[in-house]
C-alpha cells in the first residue's frame, strides 16, 4: 500500500467536505460532526503506518477506499442516532457518489461494508493478517474510530451522545465503561506491541477509564455536592445539548470563567484535542 496522503486528500476532502456540509445542515451532534470523521481519517493514517500492522494490510486495500469510509461512517447519527446508524451512513455515501459521477473509488461495496459494519461488534475478529479485505478495512475504521473514543476527547463525546440517546447522567459510566474497554481490546488486538503509538492510546484510554469511574464515584457519593467530574459532564449536558452551544463555545466559555484547577486543565485539554 503506498501512502499517498497528501494526494488522494486534495481530491477526496474538499467535495466530500462540502457534500457533508449540507448534509449536517441544521444537524447539532458536535461529537459526531465532521471535526470527529476527519479525526478518525488522521487515525487511519497513523494506523496504516504502524510497523505491526502495514505488513499484513492486504493489497486489495488501498488509503482511498480508507479514506472515504472514515469520511462517512457516522454520518447516519444525523438520521439513527442509534448504534445501528451504520446502514444510514452507508445511504448517505451512495448519495454522494450518486450526486458526483465523476468521482470514481475502487471496490466501493467493500468501502460500502466497511462503512455499514464499522461499530458491528459481533465480526470484529481476533486475527487480521488472514481476513478478508472487507473485514481489514472495516477494523482499520473501526479502530480509528475506537481512538477517538479515549482521551478527554472520549470523554465529552461519550457524555454527548449517550445523553442524546435518552440516558440518565448518573447511568452513564457504568454504560461506558465496558465499551470503552471493548475498544481497548479490538485496539491492542491490531497494535500488538509496546511502541510509543501504542503507549500514547493507551494512557488516553486510562485516563478516560479513570475519570468515568471519579465520576461514577461522585454521582453515587450523596456527601459530594458537585464534584469536578461531575461539573464537567453537567457542562456539556447543559451547555452543548441544552443550550446548543459548539464545543468551541463551551470551552472557551468554560476557559474565561475557571481560574485554575483540573476542570480549567480538561477544558484547555479538550481544545488542544479537538484542534
Amino acid at each position: 500500500m503506498t501512502h499517498n496522503f497528501s494526494q488522494l486528500e486534495t481530491k477526496w476532502l474538499n467535495p466530500i467536505c462540502r457534500f457533508l456540509r449540507s448534509v449536517y445542515k441544521n444537524i447539532h451532534l458536535p461529537s459526531h460532526d465532521i471535526s470527529h470523521h476527519i479525526r478518525v481519517w488522521h487515525n487511519c493514517k497513523s494506523l496504516m503506518v504502524q510497523p505491526s500492522v502495514y505488513p499484513d494490510i492486504n493489497p486489495a486495500i488501498n488509503v482511498e477506499q480508507l479514506l472515504v469510509a472514515s469520511l462517512f461512517h457516522d454520518t447516519g447519527l444525523t438520521i439513527d442516532n442509534s448504534e445501528k446508524h451504520g446502514f444510514m451512513s452507508l445511504e448517505i455515501c451512495k448519495e454522494f457518489f450518486n450526486q458526483n459521477p465523476n468521482l470514481q473509488i475502487d471496490n466501493l461495496a467493500m468501502v460500502n461494508f466497511a462503512i455499514e459494519h464499522h461499530d458491528d461488534k459481533s465480526i470484529r475478529v481476533n486475527g487480521f493478517k488472514n481476513v478478508s479485505p472487507a473485514l481489514q478495512l472495516t477494523r482499520l475504521l473501526s479502530t480509528a474510530d475506537d481512538l477517538d473514543a479515549f482521551g478527554i476527547i472520549g470523554v465529552y463525546r461519550f457524555i454527548e451522545i449517550y445523553s442524546i440517546r435518552g440516558n440518565a447522567l448518573e447511568a452513564i459510566p457504568q454504560m461506558v465503561l465496558p465499551n470503552m474497554a471493548n475498544r481497548f481490546e479490538n485496539f491492542r488486538k491490531l497494535i500488538n506491541d509496546n511502541s510509543d503509538f501504542t503507549q500514547y492510546h493507551t494512557k488516553r484510554y486510562h485516563d478516560a477509564v479513570c475519570f468515568f469511574k471519579n465520576l461514577d464515584y461522585e454521582l453515587n457519593n450523596k456527601t459530594i455536592n458537585l464534584g469536578n467530574h461531575t461539573y464537567f459532564a453537567r457542562s456539556i449536558i447543559r451547555n452543548i445539548i441544552e443550550k446548543g452551544y459548539s464545543i468551541e463555545q463551551n470551552i472557551d466559555n468554560e476557559i474565561s470563567m475557571l481560574q485554575q484547577g483540573p476542570i480549567l486543565d480538561w477544558f484547555k485539554q479538550l481544545k488542544n484535542e479537538i484542534e
